[in-house]
């Protein structure tokens, strides 16, 4: 990005990631070492700076100490679910390379005994159904399915069940995908909506996913997000899934909502320190890009210009001066630097 002041944030955060990431305990994707480690290998990449990327392989090889030496929980936030995510994306981006059928195998079978023992999950994606069932999608994403492999079958049965499981959510307990108050890049309906249509599109039980829509559709059609950054992120799931289905109702309403779109009233939205990933402009930034790269409209294209000048331009930044150390949440994806790095430079 070039707009002013913007460079200067930048390595303030690259800086301060560099000199405290490598001593926190969570090794999990959305507030530890794994979601900064993801964000050095994409940072090196794209700047071809070899030391970013040899501080994000220090950093994966603290987590497998961790995972080796410590009790770990299996959420996708903070836990092995998150991790197992991570490693398929950087063996799938080219990061690293390995076998993940094989190096994932442990992680594997602590998670299979987890979600086959598990009980009332809740929908959540920070550890529930969702986060599971991006963790599953990850490891069937890149793989040969008409291969009836053991690993798959297994994997596959597991998505079955949590689809089925994400069903009897939904019509048991459909509060769960009401509105937030405010803009939480958590909210279950659109990331139900994004799940489910990248698990349509492996040709995955679409049975059941078609059942799952068709329900979804009175809950969806019937929304009218109060808050415009609401309407957006609501906007890139009912996006994914019309690249996946066509749905009576859904296209017009696409248009409906994506017509009375105010790109300016969302950062009006925001009070001037809401700039992380979990509820602020952070979070918005990876929305945005999401419909841009669809849609190429103007007023999407300059949104994420005008956040990233109103998060560097945020008294948030003097939250962090003067501390000589800082935690897991605060160096994070979802409320801590690298989440705001990663908005700052596009790295999605």
């Amino acid at each position: 990005m070039n707009q002013p002041g913007t460079f200067i944030q930048e390595k303030y955060i690259i800086n301060v990631l560099l000199r405290h990431a490598s001593f926190i305990d969570n090794i999990g994707l959305m507030n530890g070492k794994m979601g900064i480690a993801i964000f050095f290998f994409h940072l090196g990449k794209m700047m071809k700076i070899q030391v970013y990327e040899d501080y994000a392989e220090e950093l994966v090889d603290d987590i497998y100490q961790k995972i080796g030496t410590t009790i770990i929980p299996m959420d996708f936030e903070n836990g092995l679910a998150g991790v197992a995510w991570g490693i398929e994306h950087l063996v799938h981006n080219g990061f690293i390379e390995a076998d993940t059928d094989e190096i994932l195998s442990d992680l594997d079978d602590k998670i299979f005994q987890h979600l086959t023992n598990s009980v009332g999950l809740s929908i959540s994606v920070e550890n529930g159904l969702l986060g599971y069932g991006f963790y599953l999608l990850s490891r069937l994403r890149n793989k040969d399915l008409k291969k009836n492999v053991d690993h798959n079958f297994i994997l596959k049965r597991l998505l079955i069940d949590l689809i089925n499981c994400l069903y009897e959510t939904i019509e048991e307990k459909e509060e769960v995908l009401i509105e937030p108050v405010t803009f939480k890049i958590t909210w279950s309906l659109p990331l139900t909506l994004i799940l489910l249509s990248e698990i349509r599109r492996l040709n995955i039980y679409n049975r059941k996913i078609d059942i799952i829509l068709n329900r979804l559709s009175h809950i969806t059609l019937s929304r009218f997000p109060m808050k415009q950054a609401n309407k957006l992120f609501l906007l890139t799931g009912m996006q994914a899934i019309l690249k996946q289905a066509d749905l009576k109702g859904w296209h017009e309403h696409f248009r409906l909502l994506k017509d009375t779109l105010d790109a300016d009233e969302i950062l009006r939205e925001f009070p001037d320190k809401n700039i992380m990933v979990s509820d602020g402009l952070g979070g918005i930034t990876l929305i945005a890009k999401l419909l841009e790269d669809a849609n190429k409209e103007s007023a999407l294209l300059q949104l994420s210009s005008k956040i990233a000048e109103k998060i560097v331009r945020s008294a948030c930044w003097k939250s962090f001066e003067g501390k000589d150390k800082l935690n897991a949440k605060n160096l994070g994806i979802l409320d801590g630097l690298s989440g705001i790095g990663y908005s700052l430079l596009g790295i999605f």
